[in-house]
């Protein structure tokens, strides 16, 4: 089985339309995940931007079969959906925009066309620098969308996660 994962920062609206997009003319099924406390609930196309704009909801799945939303946890829910395809949502927070991640174990013809379709509304490299101690590194795989870059040109910060200290811009 051949997996995927792509990491990428995307404003808030770009997401929901990527979202809208890959539940378009598809057979498949989605549903969003929120924690504290954990919920599963399964969306359709038309709540797509609802939920990729809810604080609460961190992460999107998708399945080529009905979600069954009664797991009690992630683990649960990808053992009952092995191979599905798991949407990470990047937030904006008080240190800047965090990076999603589109990833799965098992890649179906539907999960290549998903990805497929975010490559093209992305551009790969980047360039990250460590604000503690001034290293930098090329992250030639990480990808952006227009909307991020003109967030980093505006001064927020793209970072990997919450806490880190790397600090990412387009390769220019």
């Amino acid at each position: 089985m051949a997996s995927l994962s792509i990491q990428f920062f995307a404003a808030a609206d770009e997401l929901a339309s990527f979202v809208k997009r890959s539940l378009e003319g598809n057979e498949i099924h989605a549903a969003a995940i929120e924690y504290q406390p954990y919920k599963v609930s399964a969306i359709t196309r038309h709540e797509a931007e609802a939920s990729v704009h809810s604080e609460r909801v961190r992460r999107l799945i998708f399945a080529d079969k009905p979600i069954d939303c009664s797991a009690s946890g992630n683990n649960q829910l990808l053992d009952q959906h092995e191979g599905a395809l798991v949407l990470d949502i990047g937030r904006i927070g008080p240190r800047g925009l965090t990076e999603s991640r589109l990833s799965t174990t098992n890649v179906t013809t539907y999960w290549r066309k998903i990805a497929a379709d975010l490559k093209r509304n992305t551009a790969a490299g980047m360039v990250g620098t460590n604000e503690k101690n001034g290293a930098t590194a090329k992250y030639r795989s990480d990808r952006y969308t227009p909307g991020a870059a003109a967030m980093e040109q505006a001064g927020t910060a793209l970072r990997p996660f919450a806490q880190s200290p790397v600090v990412l811009r387009p390769d220019r």
